[in-house]
């Protein structure tokens, strides 16, 4: 249902806007037929609105300079938020691992959720990196909605739009439903009389079209019906009563309609009014667009009869109009009978016809080109409106806390706000970050890496800012659960299982009382667990299908679980599911074709945040939850905030911390250079064109007809990848290795060396590939050497 109400939602604003531009179009189209009423024939005046329908039918056009909407403001499908960056710095630093080398990240906070609107205007000012004093205004997710209400206000119009759209649709296939039931029990008629004429009005008008008519009391004026059979329908009254010569005019002007194919434009009409029926200017274009079609019907009977007949054509029409009513307008219909307040502009037409009027116009056709031009492309994007936009947004402070090769993403944020925990990967140790001073502290003393490979990951805050529980990879190679205090206590292991080979923490509980973890075992399953804090026994919740969630968060009541899982093996997109926390249910809160990531739950457990590429790009969304029930569609917060984007928690107060690097993610790149001169001879390109962001540590084969690489897809599939050059055809060797370095051609080409950890015995190893079989052999090679 959310998918049907996103694109229902952007549907609808792609509508709104092209109703602009049709009106637009609309109001130029009137004003030319305004300025050249005497010079430009009834065909042309036609021939105008036909422009229009070209226009409303485009689902794109291109951009250009001279198109007329650029005078219509920006049409944006997203709403914006600005940030207020402290001393005008920015608030990120660049993150490429394969393009510079670089480890640098940074870690920053947005008050989101203060927990009062007193606190908004009284928050104590913010020191920079410089020592300058600087302003934040935080912004509520109330206060904000003020704003971001739009998009809510967009929903409930589209839905409006919707069921206005169903009933007109309604209302006119039932009309044509009702009209095909009368043709289908009506027979068609015989009179001989009648048929000769038919023929010679269709050779007289050039219509090769069988058509048969049909007799009918439940028609009031004669009508030319179907799509793909047409059959002209008569009132029994109007065949009984009208003279010959009457009835010729009668079948010539039908003739015409099925000559200039009015019916298929009429439905074309039709549609395009139950999409547009909230616009009245568009029901007005068509009513003055109808008007036209009658008179250019007019003027090509008049074409093709003689000279002198106009006022004959012309009377006849008078007297329908006066003896019979004219019939409901249906998309299917053609007739001849117009309301009378038409009528005088037909009669003034029809007495002052001159035979030329008809036929092509070269200012008609220069008209219809220029107008084509300003009027079909669309407008040209400018940075101006972007800006005009990003001004209105509301603003929303950001603060960097932490910058510097040192940083690291897998920790938290104190709920207290006064720690960063993180590992410190100079030596393996866990340690914290104290915002207000920037000093740092390990809590944990193992040595250097050359005393021990032991090392800590995935550290998280107990509720009351006093404990951490981290994994730690032990010198057996073994991951535990430990559990460490501020107080400068030893590390207590929590859990220790030799089954485990892979662990990873997530969350505390809010009561304090539990451990949310993955767990990999030895039997290969893959389950989301509760831990113990007391005894370190687990509780199984649920078993995933052999990969990890990027993130999973109790909510502040302790009721659900969010997390995101894999759409399938080895995607790179994920949806985002809420679990019970007993495990009992699993409801899908966000499934979409989209990459949707969670970021946590807001403090007030009303919504949950995440990350989304649906717009092109990573960006902060949020959906409201009540009761494990979604409510809404999810709203944008924040564009653009990069791939590189982990969320790092909230604070009691309502801070959210967020780790950030810049940069798309890994890619491979090719260039020729000249190693003599220095000289670039083919300047960089991409060499990967699959699974962009993810691939990384290339090396050609000794032949250079190969490309060797890994890529990294989802939390637990690391693939080695063999292109050809030339072919640029890919192989794929998936194996059960985490943490793939290398891979390393062997000098005669035969094999491919890596170094990785297998998540089923948890150890390091190196790894000898045949690039045409794809067997992986360990070999003995001591594998710290090779992995660094």
């Amino acid at each position: 249902m959310e998918t049907i109400a996103i694109h229902l939602q952007t549907f609808f604003e792609w509508l709104v806007h092209s109703s602009l531009q049709a009106s637009l179009l609309i109001c130029l189209i009137l004003l030319i037929q305004a300025l050249l009423k005497g010079k430009l024939g009834v065909r042309w005046h036609y021939g105008l609105w036909l422009l229009l329908l070209v226009r409303m039918v485009m689902p794109w056009s291109p951009q250009s300079r001279l198109s007329m909407y650029n005078f219509i403001p920006q049409h944006r499908t997203e709403l914006q938020v600005t940030q207020s960056q402290p001393g005008g710095r920015s608030a990120s630093i660049d993150y490429s691992i394969t393009d510079s080398g670089s480890n640098s990240a940074n870690t920053a906070t947005e008050r989101l959720f203060p927990e009062s609107e007193n606190e908004i205007g009284g928050m104590p000012p913010v020191v920079s990196e410089t020592g300058d004093t600087v302003s934040t205004r935080p912004v509520a997710i109330q206060e904000a909605g003020e704003n971001i209400d739009a998009a809510e206000i967009t929903a409930i119009l589209s839905v409006i739009w919707l069921t206005g759209a169903l009933v007109l649709a309604v209302y006119i296939c039932a009309g044509n439903f009702n009209l095909w039931r009368i043709v289908k029990h009506q027979h068609p008629i015989t009179n001989q009389k009648i048929l000769d004429l038919l023929e010679e009005c269709k050779d007289q008008m050039g219509v090769q079209t069988i058509l048969g008519i049909v007799p009918t009391d439940k028609v009031n004026s004669p009508a030319l019906f179907g799509f793909i059979r047409p059959r002209l329908l008569l009132p029994q009254a109007m065949v009984e009563t009208l003279s010959t010569e009457e009835l010729r005019y009668i079948l010539l002007h039908e003739m015409a309609h099925l000559k200039r194919h009015d019916i298929y434009i009429g439905w074309l009409t039709s549609l395009l009014q139950i999409l547009h029926w909230f616009n009245p200017i568009v029901w007005f274009a068509f009513y003055r667009m109808w008007t036209d079609r009658e008179l250019a019907c007019d003027a090509l009977v008049l074409t093709r009869t003689q000279s002198g007949r106009a006022k004959d054509y012309g009377s006849v029409i008078v007297s329908l109009v006066e003896r019979f009513s004219k019939s409901k307008r249906l998309p299917a219909v053609a007739g001849i009978i117009e309301s009378k307040s038409r009528l005088k502009r037909r009669i003034t037409m029809i007495a002052k016809y001159k035979k030329n009027s008809y036929r092509w116009s070269p200012l008609a056709v220069l008209l219809i080109v220029v107008l084509g031009g300003v009027s079909l492309p669309n407008a040209i994007s400018t940075k101006a409106s972007q800006s005009s936009d990003a001004e209105s947004a509301p603003p929303i402070s950001l603060r960097r806390i932490w910058a510097g090769s040192d940083v690291d993403l897998e920790g938290e944020v104190s709920p207290d706000g006064k720690y960063i925990s993180y590992t410190d990967w100079d030596t393996g140790d866990l340690a914290i970050y104290e915002i207000a001073t920037g000093n740092k502290r390990r809590l944990t003393n193992k040595g250097t890496w050359d005393e021990s490979d032991e090392f800590a990951e995935f550290s998280r805050w107990s509720p009351d800012s006093k404990q951490i529980v981290y994994d730690w990879y032990n010198k057996d190679y073994i991951i535990e659960l430990h559990i460490v205090g501020l107080d400068d206590s030893e590390p207590r292991i929590l859990y220790s299982n030799k089954e485990v080979t892979w662990a990873q923490t997530y969350d505390w509980s809010p009561d304090g009382k539990h451990i949310l973890a993955c767990f990999s075992r030895k039997d290969g399953q893959e389950q989301i667990v509760l831990v113990s804090v007391a005894d370190g026994s687990e509780r199984i919740l649920k078993t995933l299908d052999d990969d990890y969630p990027q993130n999973m968060v109790f909510s502040p009541d302790g009721r659900y679980i969010v997390y995101d899982f894999p759409q399938k093996e080895s995607s790179l997109e994920s949806d985002i599911f809420l679990l019970l926390a007993d495990g009992s249910r699993e409801i899908p809160l966000v499934e979409h074709p989209a990459d949707d990531r969670v970021l946590g739950w807001t403090p007030d457990g009303e919504n949950i945040l995440f990350t989304s590429d649906r717009t092109g790009s990573p960006c902060m969304w949020s959906v409201a939850t009540t009761d494990g029930i979604v409510q809404g569609i999810p709203k944008l917060i924040r564009k653009d905030i990069g791939q590189k984007f982990t969320s790092m928690g909230f604070t009691k107060e309502g801070s959210f911390y967020y780790g950030c690097g810049g940069g798309g993610g890994a890619d491979i790149y090719t260039a020729r250079l000249d190693f003599q001169t220095g000289k670039v001879l083919i300047p960089p390109k991409k060499a990967i064109q699959r699974f962009e962001g993810h691939n990384a540590t290339p090396d050609y084969s000794p032949d250079g007809k190969y490309l060797a690489y890994v890529s990294h897809r989802g939390s637990r599939h690391q693939i080695l990848c063999i292109q050809s050059i030339e072919t640029e055809q890919v192989q794929e060797f998936p194996s059960k290795l985490m943490g793939i370095t290398g891979p390393k051609w062997s000098p005669d080409g035969n094999s491919i060396l890596i170094a990785g950890m297998d998540y089923n015995n948890n150890r390091y190893g190196n790894y000898q590939v045949e690039p045409k079989t794809g067997i992986f052999t360990p070999v003995m090679l001591p594998s710290k050497d090779f992995r660094f």
